[in-house]
């Protein structure tokens, strides 16, 4: 193989490794998805998408963040705001979310 062959291969080899480089450099602290809660795991949603109440997934959010912060969240609010959940959920008409004394769970309550 020719001198300049191989410098040419040399060179194109450098120069996509300085472009791998920058690519990485500049993804380096970006996230593709929702902030995750302190404790890693990706906001849950409240909802399916069919739209129904997931409180299933509302409870376990409340759960995660319980282990964390060692309390209870004061409400649904405070479990987005720290993102344990990715958005507030919308609920039934004259219906709101409490936490059940006894279980720690939230749930449906009336007017």
């Amino acid at each position: 193989m020719p001198v300049h062959a191989s410098m040419r291969n040399i060179s194109q080899l450098l120069v996509f490794t300085v472009l791998c480089l920058a690519v990485a450099c500049d993804r380096k602290g970006k996230t593709t998805g929702p902030p995750a809660a302190p404790d890693g795991v990706p906001p849950a949603k409240a909802q399916t998408a069919t739209g129904a109440l997931d409180l299933n997934a509302i409870n376990l959010a409340a759960t995660r963040f319980m282990v964390d912060f060692n309390r209870q969240p004061k409400d649904i609010a405070e479990l987005v705001k720290e993102n344990y959940l990715a958005a507030s959920p919308t609920l039934p008409l004259d219906q709101r979310l409490v936490i059940d004394p006894q279980t720690k769970q939230f749930r449906l309550a009336g007017p």
